[in-house]
């Protein structure tokens, strides 16, 4: 029936333009309230921003229900929504204000070359300015090359700010599990070293810095705008805290790498950890996507089980798939010298690539 969603819990349901009347306007990324109007023998009447459509389902739904959905894709076919939530009396009391924080932060993820150009804002800073906004060496830590990230992989994701909160709760509860303060403990050291080693706590001491006026007057003998610098370190924050609020809503931590690769137009990297019982072992799992200005996109599946790796690369570049083809062997040499058996290597080339079809659902999701 034309103009009627699937909608599945748990599933990407699809919905069409209504029939009749005015046509609901959605965007991906758009959180929605819909409330279920009436129930058909084949289909229900929802109501979604002031319009009623109709949809079918394959879960029982209750009239006058509200439920939660968000806009994943908007094409010819459809919408597609995903159902995220029943919504109970008081969840929906404050449902208009959680729908308008949602939808404040849409499009505050910040593509790689966007991410690139900010950072190239405060490499060009003059030092005497720079140093008056950061710490010594705060843009290189946090802001790394692209041949460096491997280096303290575990630190760079935990000082990207999506662990800032986290952190701050800790030092308070370790504040409280000493029942006052103790001899020797240094508090505003200790907060001030969470802020130093954190992007998001950084950028929060930048925005505050831009507020003081002699800093202000600095910037502005230098040919800095602090207008541009603050709304640098808004997109920043709104970034980070869009990461928060996914990995939240998702319940899979998700976060993002912030370092500069001039050939790299967007890329993700997805990981896995699941236990096999029958086998008794762990398999981890994960799913590297680059999308890269001269090379094109390609795609690394990477699963390691009982010591063995599995590599397979999808490439929609033929001379880039000839490159990785003679460079096994330099690779194979390299896990080897790693202590990781490559039990198969395979490299395949396909005329386009869908990462979107190719995603691990897991636990970190890290955007590059």
């Amino acid at each position: 029936m034309q103009g009627i969603p699937e909608i599945a819990q748990g599933q990407l349901p699809a919905l069409n333009t209504p029939t009749s009347g005015p046509v609901v306007l959605l965007m991906p990324g758009d959180v929605v309230r819909g409330e279920v109007v009436n129930i058909m023998p084949d289909a229900v009447s929802m109501r979604i921003k002031k319009e009623v459509i109709l949809a079918k389902t394959d879960i029982p739904l209750q009239k006058g229900q509200a439920y939660l959905f968000r806009v994943e894709s908007v094409g010819e076919e459809g919408v597609q929504l995903k159902m995220l939530q029943v919504l109970t009396e008081a969840i929906d009391i404050t449902s208009s204000r959680i729908l308008d924080g949602v939808n404040h932060l849409k499009g505050a993820y910040l593509t790689h070359s966007q991410f690139a150009a900010l950072v190239e804002v405060f490499e060009k800073m003059p030092e005497a300015v720079r140093n008056r906004l950061f710490a010594e060496g705060a843009v290189g830590q946090f802001f790394k090359k692209a041949d460096t990230v491997t280096e303290g992989f575990k630190a760079a994701i935990d000082s990207t700010g999506t662990f800032f909160e986290t952190k701050l709760r800790g030092l308070i509860l370790k504040w409280m599990d000493q029942e006052g303060l103790m001899e020797g403990v240094d508090q505003k050291g200790d907060l001030a070293q969470i802020v130093q080693n954190d992007l998001k706590g950084t950028i929060l001491k930048l925005k505050q810095a831009i507020s003081d006026p002699d800093t202000v007057s600095l910037m502005q003998q230098s040919g800095v705008s602090a207008d541009e610098v603050g709304v640098i370190a808004d997109k920043l924050i709104a970034h980070i805290e869009l990461q928060q609020f996914e990995s939240k809503q998702n319940g899979a931590f998700q976060t993002f790498l912030p370092f500069a690769w001039k050939e790299l137009k967007d890329g993700t990297m997805r990981f896995q950890e699941s236990y096999h019982p029958k086998e008794g072992g762990l398999e981890y799992a994960c799913v590297i996507h680059l999308d890269l200005e001269k090379a094109g996109k390609l795609t690394a599946n990477l699963r390691l089980f009982s010591d063995m790796l599995h590599l397979r690369f999808v490439t929609d570049n033929p001379r880039f798939r000839e490159l990785i083809e003679e460079n096994m062997p330099a690779l194979e040499a390299q896990l080897t010298k790693a202590s990781i058996h490559c039990n198969s290597l395979i490299v395949t080339q396909e005329e386009q690539i869908d990462f979107s079809e190719s995603t691990v659902q897991g636990e970190l999701d890290i955007k590059v």
